[in-house]
């Protein structure tokens, strides 16, 4: 089933592509910026799987950072703060100040 699909995809998108013969039409243009956009899409895909995130993230975090870490991130989930008797759950102080907008 998913494999028609492709093939019928593809046959239209051919049609249209060389609908372009006849004169520039919408379903030339539609065809031309999709394959531009998937195009563009792909390959900025790949280049941030291949370069960014191994140079970047993996120079950042080491293999096991959320293990030595996971202390830190449980306090930030759990801890409360307490504003004139009100109780904001899930947040935390930052720099050990309270951000104007949880006094109000």
């Amino acid at each position: 089933m998913l494999e028609s699909l492709g093939v019928w995809c593809a046959a239209l998108l051919t049609l249209a592509i060389f609908s372009f013969l006849y004169k520039d039409n919408p379903f030339y243009k539609f065809a031309e910026h999709l394959f531009t956009g998937v195009s563009a899409a792909y390959w900025m895909v790949v280049a941030f799987w291949n370069q960014v995130h191994p140079n970047l993230f993996g120079n950042l975090w080491w293999p096991d950072w959320f293990l030595k870490k996971w202390p830190e991130f449980t306090y930030v989930l759990v801890d409360e703060i307490h504003v004139a008797g009100q109780t904001f759950p899930g947040t935390a102080m930052v720099d050990g100040t309270v951000t104007p907008a949880m006094l109000q």
